[in-house]
């Protein structure tokens, strides 16, 4: 006899791909047409590569109430930036261990010095590992780096149970190079600075039912907002709209929001504002 099943492929915070079978609990699977997929999202696949030969990353997410824990396999990779086209933005996270041994944060500097592309610099379990201090140059070309409290701990070695004003950590992290810092702080919200303005905004008021890829969508609809030549406040209230948009669905790709989707839920909330603090 033959069933049919919904296949759900998404997307985790730090870039791998799953498929889910939601009515087979516990059914993980990696995508091996990741790229079909994008394309079918009208995502150019100019420069994706296929490594024959290699097995995927894999991740398995576990959740309860909200809170998910993520089992991650990061495959190693062989990084080396292709011969792009020259863009406006340029956007660099995570990456497999092995970037480490290979000059793909140089190759990145080097390209954003000659094609004059800003910067978003959104570091991944590995490169906070490595330690992003080790990366002076491209902190200095960061136009806007994303971080969690945690991270953003991470990034200044302080110990996460140490409690920090969020101001202090802000003016810190200026000191590294990067025009604007991001900070995400889950329930509490945001807080954004351009060295001259602290803004924070609130979490978008929404029903929890998993959090994974909550911090992507917050920096995607950021990211839309700026290179839409909004500003910084504007910018965080889209981001928390998508934001809230993704944790109401299971997975992280689900909620995500169209432009226009964004620009309604934001016509019907237009006292939800980023404020000085």
């Amino acid at each position: 006899m033959e069933k049919e099943f919904t296949v759900i492929i998404e997307q985790d915070e730090d870039g791998f791909y799953i498929a889910e079978v939601p009515a087979l609990k516990g059914c993980y699977t990696q995508g091996k047409t990741i790229k079909e997929i994008l394309e079918k999202e009208r995502v150019a696949s100019d420069y994706i590569k296929l490594n024959h030969g290699k097995v995927s990353n894999l991740s398995v997410v576990l959740t309860f109430q909200g809170e998910r824990t993520i089992f991650v396999y990061h495959q190693d990779w062989d990084y080396r930036l292709p011969d792009l086209a020259n863009a406006s933005w340029i956007y660099l996270t995570s990456m497999a261990e092995s970037f480490s041994n290979s000059n793909i944060m140089d190759e990145v500097y080097h390209y954003i010095a000659k094609s004059k592309a800003k910067l978003a610099f959104g570091p991944g379990t590995f490169q906070l590992k490595a330690n992003v201090k080790r990366y002076p140059k491209i902190l200095e070309k960061c136009e806007v780096i994303f971080s969690n409290l945690e991270e953003a701990k991470r990034i200044l070695e302080i110990s996460e149970s140490e409690i920090v004003n969020e101001r202090d950590l802000l003016s810190r992290i200026h000191l590294l190079g990067p025009k604007t810092l991001v900070i995400t702080d889950g329930a509490n919200g945001s807080y954004v600075s351009d060295g001259n303005r602290n803004l924070k905004i609130g979490i978008f008021p929404t029903k929890l039912v998993e959090k994974t890829g909550a911090g992507d969508a917050y920096a995607s609809g950021f990211m839309a907002a700026i290179i839409s030549r909004m500003p910084l406040e504007e910018a965080m209230t889209w981001g928390a709209i998508n934001a809230a948009s993704v944790i109401v669905e299971t997975g992280t790709q689900n909620g995500l929001l169209t432009k226009e989707q964004l620009l309604k839920h934001r016509h019907n909330v237009k006292n939800f504002k980023a404020v000085n603090f």
